[in-house]
């Protein structure tokens, strides 16, 4: 994934870095992200990065990448401080190293937020495992000072404390709970200090402008205890074609499972590491709830990227169970293969996300080089989701700016065309529409009434991965589609003709 293009939010974050690195930060500190976030951390690990590889996608996933290489070291000695053993330590790690759902987290740049707070919480948790052993007060401040970046890269490292108790009561011997104490005191500050700076418990908005998080129901339930522990196990985007592809996998790794369950006797150090390695996989999930129930094409998965140490150590338990030492990792060793077949098959989508992005850029500036001053390009028929992956859902003037060069040019969609207003511009309008191989692309009309939970992905709706710019007119541009008219009859300076590129 190291050549990928950016995505998406991408450009979002890449424009909020070329600001000044100081004034931002200290701005994202005391403000947050437009009412909604307190992510500081994970803004600085970007600002970090254009200072670094500026506009070079592959510094970013190489940055991405080493983030996650830390966290599968961190479920390594994690599995090692709770005396798992060093066999169980290492299946643990090699499973969590490459389960397929983990592509989205590893692979986009706009969920750093993610891998870093999922990062800082699996070595807090390490810290805390080691002060209660050797007594060490500096790995105690070491762990709170881990949980405190962690909160302030996401919020679902909230529930570190939750785990730490977790692993007291079931775990460690002799529980201790006055240690945890001060973990419970520190995320109430840090959950205070949220609350301050945003004017509520921020987060994600439902259509009636209630915060998400504050509302779940039945199907909470069957996020936390199926849908997500059932991707976490057998995560394969099936909106990647080919679809014989994802079946044979699916059937192949569901196989193995099932046959190293057999083999298996009790689980390595009884049903109490079992219960924590379970509570670590689901209590992850809790700050998350809204987005539990993902779809086919793995949309929003990157929240199941905390809970995957839960499973990895799990099924590591499971694996110790097979009485012969070559059988035990000869299944081990098939398993992690057929999840590295996973993840290149679950990286498909990226690529070509990735690829049609980059030549949707190329394109706009091939088509219009040198816009007029304050130009906005307005584009139609524009996808939302790509193979289950976010085109332009944010940042579209951001890119368009990026591509050209110009900061004062803008973009925007049309989701009903048919509703513009007659009368003058503002500023110049580029009207582009989107084509999909030989169709439009889905526009979308009815997107901005579905809640962003439910809305499909352009390959459930028929579109491939593929697309064909056409400029017309804004006047033409009222229409459905763009005028069919003999450019070589067409003035140019009526704006009236359309452009094809057979190249995107």
């Amino acid at each position: 994934m190291v050549p990928f293009y950016f995505i998406g939010d991408d450009f979002e974050h890449l424009a909020r870095a070329k600001g000044p690195m100081f004034a931002s930060l200290w701005e994202l500190t005391i403000r947050g992200q437009q009412g909604a976030f307190l992510r500081p951390v994970g803004f600085a690990s970007i600002f970090l990065d254009y200072r670094l590889y500026g506009y070079w996608p592959a510094g970013y996933h190489l940055t991405n990448l080493a983030i996650h290489l830390a966290c599968v070291g961190g479920v390594y000695y994690l599995a090692r401080e709770l005396r798992f053993g060093s066999q169980i330590a290492s299946m643990a790690s090699l499973i969590y190293a490459v389960l397929p759902i983990e592509a989205e987290a590893v692979t986009w740049m706009g969920a750093r937020f993610d891998l870093l707070s999922a990062c800082f919480t699996i070595w807090g948790a390490v810290l805390y495992v080691s002060y209660r052993r050797s007594g060490r007060i500096g790995k105690y401040v070491t762990a709170l000072v881990c949980f405190s970046l962690a909160t302030l890269s996401k919020e679902n490292a909230y529930v570190f404390p939750l785990l730490l108790a977790a692993a007291e009561y079931l775990v460690l011997p002799q529980p201790r709970w006055r240690p945890l104490g001060g973990c419970f005191l520190l995320a109430a500050i840090l959950f205070l200090y949220r609350w301050e700076v945003l004017g509520g418990i921020g987060g994600y908005m439902n259509p009636t402008g209630q915060p998400m998080a504050l509302h779940a129901g039945v199907k909470v339930l069957q996020g936390l205890f199926l849908r997500g522990p059932a991707l976490l196990l057998l995560g394969y985007n099936w909106a990647q074609p080919p679809q014989a592809a994802t079946m044979l996998l699916f059937l192949l790794t569901s196989a193995v499972l099932l046959t190293v369950l057999l083999l298996s006797g009790p689980a390595a150090g009884g049903w109490r590491r079992v219960c924590f390695c379970f509570v670590w996989m689901v209590v992850p999930l809790l700050p998350a709830h809204p987005f539990l129930l993902i779809t086919a094409d793995l949309r929003t998965s990157r929240v199941l990227y905390l809970g995957a140490p839960g499973l990895a150590m799990l099924l590591a338990q499971v694996f110790a169970g097979i009485p012969s030492m070559r059988t035990r990792w000869a299944a081990a060793g098939l398993l992690a293969c057929l999840f590295s077949a996973g993840v290149l098959h679950n990286l498909g989508a990226w690529r070509s996300a990735s690829q049609m992005e980059e030549r949707f850029l190329a394109e706009i500036r091939r088509l219009e080089p040198s816009p007029p001053p304050r130009t906005e390009f307005v584009f139609h028929n524009m996808p939302y989701q790509v193979l289950g992956i976010d085109f332009h859902v944010a940042g579209l003037g951001d890119a368009i700016r990026m591509a050209l060069g110009r900061d004062d040019v803008d973009a925007r969609r049309v989701l009903d065309p048919s509703a513009q207003e007659d009368r003058a511009p503002k500023r110049p309008e580029i009207h582009i529409w989107l084509y999909c191989g030989a169709a439009p692309c889905a526009a979308a009309a009815s997107h901005a009434a579905r809640p962003k939970a439910d809305r499909g992905s352009a390959a459930a709706h028929g579109a491939a991965p593929h697309l064909t710019l056409a400029r017309v007119s804004q006047k033409s541009a009222r229409h459905t589609a763009p005028p069919r008219a003999d450019p070589r009859r067409v003035s140019p300076a009526t704006r009236e003709c359309w452009m094809a590129s057979p190249r995107l």
